[in-house]
């Protein structure tokens, strides 16, 4: 039909979207934080359990 404009733009939005979503994942599992499971929960911990010393 002629019109290249219209796929050529999505196709550049669905690669920069992805970029940033892979930049964005690879921050956070740069960390390993979530592989570990050593983030932090403020709320989740039980009232009078003294908390354990972080190494």
């Amino acid at each position: 039909m002629g019109d290249y404009l219209t796929p050529i733009l999505g196709i550049a939005y669905v690669s920069v979207f992805t970029i940033i979503l892979m930049y964005a994942a690879s921050r956070l599992f740069a960390t390993e934080k979530i592989l570990t499971a050593k983030l932090k929960f403020r709320g989740l911990r039980k009232r009078g359990k003294t908390p354990t010393p972080e190494s």
